[in-house]
């Protein structure tokens, strides 16, 4: 019950801080779809999905660090094509900034929960 609450609290204060990251950066919510980023997009998270899982037997001998291993490639992975798409394709919107902004934020939040675990 403890690990529930925790998890949407901090669901919760990665939610507000993308909204406070967005306010102070003053970007726009821009979307990659009906651009050429859009069909890279979509290609880039399955291959990146895959390699991830593929990794998972080899990166560690508890299943639970192999989670953690995987979800820390691919969310690093996703991010930064993510963020390199959204510079390529809609620089208007200034969504990389947020993207790359949020990047550790997510990161930390995954290590916490990865913390929660163990």
């Amino acid at each position: 019950m403890e690990f529930i609450i925790v998890l949407i609290l901090l669901l919760l204060w990665f939610f507000v801080a993308e909204r406070v990251v967005r306010k102070i950066l003053k970007v726009e919510k821009g979307s990659l779809e009906g651009t050429p980023g859009a069909k890279i997009n979509a290609w880039s998270q399955g291959i990146t999905i895959f390699l991830s899982l593929l990794i998972i037997p080899f990166a560690a001998e508890d299943w639970w660090e192999g989670m953690m291993f995987f979800w820390l490639v691919y969310l690093t992975s996703f991010s930064f094509v993510e963020a390199f798409l959204q510079w390529k394709y809609i620089p208007e919107t200034r969504e990389h900034l947020a993207t790359l902004v949020m990047y550790p934020l997510g990161l930390g939040m995954l290590l916490g929960i990865g913390l929660l675990l163990f």
